[in-house]
């Protein structure tokens, strides 16, 4: 017997030629949604665009429009020019000094704005200012760690002035009317937004549409909890705050007593530790305790459960979600505002192209009706002492029905956000907990849910 006819040897042969054989895998298509969670985000635009979500949305923009202006009425017009600019470069004292040498003038001042409508120029603005930064790429993170706050400028400093500048203002100048708006708001953005909450977590769940009175009916059975999401986290905050408050009181105004507070300090630091993680919590957190109502069927207390402990759990997720949320949402914005833009244009160039009729040398009739924005702004109000009794009805209908128009970006923005903030609320949920994106709490009656193939390959990010 040869060396090559030995057993083991035949086996190692066989062996080889198998080694040396190629193996082909033919791959039909990558399912990225499933390598890359993220990626989901990117399914809130289509998302947003949904009748129903736009329909309420867009209830949601006039109702806070049509709430500021009659407070308006009521407050008058006491805001000078250059108030916020003012705030936001003067220390507190030095801010109520420039006040009160504004409101003691012996020459005549100018004529000031309305709260709201100086409240909504800042705030349309700065967001302006946050939608062209996220298309930079610019944070601001390097001038916020540089000191220059609130001036920072990019999405950290456009965000600073629309949620801390600009409440700061009015909490410093005009409390009341921060009190009655921000409850007025609160209320509105809790039921709304609850109904565009749940009519975007059936979709990304079951992948079904709901209609607007399905997801308005929604909340109005689960409207308590979505109010006291962010009630309860503030009465422990105002409960703590005010048991601190009464034993300083207590304590550091009398003699002796103040020696029992010097020792009792470590306690107190322990309330204002609490305070502090409560408000850090909340910032994390906040955004996703309305998904959790929407999508779990749950409490306000385990709402605010599975809120903090999804975004405390998986932190780094909660920013890189939101970051890539800020950023998309910003393209899309840019295009619906586009489109928006590009209709009023089209239409208005089409309307006057044939338009011939005076009301003045140098001013057609229709372009007095009908003014051409100007000013970064998508329209102007007609030229009303131009224009007859007639002309005045018709240029306020053409003012209703473009202001309606120009309504629905604002309204995207909020449709958008309720739709991310959904997502982000699922893929936080299936990292900390591993439960599947399509599964959510629903009562009996409920039609089936599609079935979807299962995800072969876990997510990465």
């Amino acid at each position: 017997m040869s060396l090559l006819q030995l057993p083991g040897v035949a086996i190692m042969r066989r062996m080889g030629d198998v080694s040396q054989d190629k193996v082909r895998v033919r791959v039909d298509g990558l399912d990225y949604e499933s390598m890359f969670g993220f990626s989901r985000l990117f399914r809130s635009f289509h998302m947003a665009l949904h009748p129903a979500k736009l329909l309420l949305a867009m209830l949601l923009v006039i109702l806070l429009y049509l709430g500021g202006l009659a407070m308006d009425l009521v407050w008058g017009a006491p805001v000078q020019p250059g108030e916020i600019d003012a705030y936001v470069a003067m220390t507190h004292h030095d801010y109520a000094v420039w006040r009160a040498e504004q409101l003691t003038l012996t020459t005549p001042a100018p004529r000031g704005e309305g709260i709201f409508q100086k409240l909504l120029d800042v705030q349309v603005h700065e967001f302006r200012n946050l939608v062209s930064s996220a298309l930079r790429l610019d944070f601001g993170v390097q001038n916020i760690f540089a000191g220059q706050g609130l001036k920072s400028g990019g999405v950290l400093g456009a965000l600073g002035v629309m949620v801390v500048a600009t409440p700061g203002w009015l909490y410093e100048t005009y409390p009341a009317f921060l009190g009655f708006y921000l409850f007025y708001a609160f209320l509105l953005t809790a039921g709304l937004g609850g109904a565009i909450t749940r009519i975007a977590a059936v979709e990304a769940c079951q992948q079904r549409r709901i209609t607007a009175i399905e997801g308005l009916s929604f909340a109005a059975g689960h409207y308590h909890w979505l109010i006291l999401t962010a009630i309860i986290p503030f009465l422990l905050v105002m409960t703590i705050g005010v048991l601190g408050a009464v034993c300083g009181a207590v304590l550091f105004n009398f003699p002796v007593l103040d020696i029992l507070g010097g020792l009792l300090l470590p306690v107190f630091l322990v309330g204002g530790l609490a305070i502090a993680l409560i408000i850090l919590a909340m910032a994390v957190s906040i955004h996703v305790m309305m998904p959790a109502i929407a999508v779990e069927r749950v409490d306000a207390f385990d709402a605010i459960a599975r809120a903090v402990s999804y975004s405390v759990r998986k932190i780094w997720r909660v920013f890189f979600y939101n970051m890539i949320m800020i950023v998309f949402g910003a393209l899309t914005y840019m295009l619906v505002g586009l489109v928006i833009l590009l209709t009023l244009h089209v239409t208005q160039v089409m309307l006057g192209f044939m338009a011939f009729r005076e009301v003045s040398p140098s001013l057609l009739r229709f372009d007095a009706i009908w003014p051409g924005a100007s000013g970064g702004q998508m329209i102007d109000d007609p030229q009303w002492g131009q224009l007859d009794q007639s002309g005045q009805i018709a240029g306020a209908m053409v003012l209703v029905w473009v202001k309606l128009l120009v309504f629905l970006l604002p309204a995207y923005a909020f449709s958008y956000y309720f739709c991310a903030q959904t997502w982000i609320y699922l893929l936080l949920r299936r990292a900390a907990d591993r439960i599947g994106l399509d599964y959510m709490d629903e009562p009996d009656d409920a039609p089936p849910a599609k079935a979807e193939a299962p995800n072969k390959v876990e997510d990465a990010a």
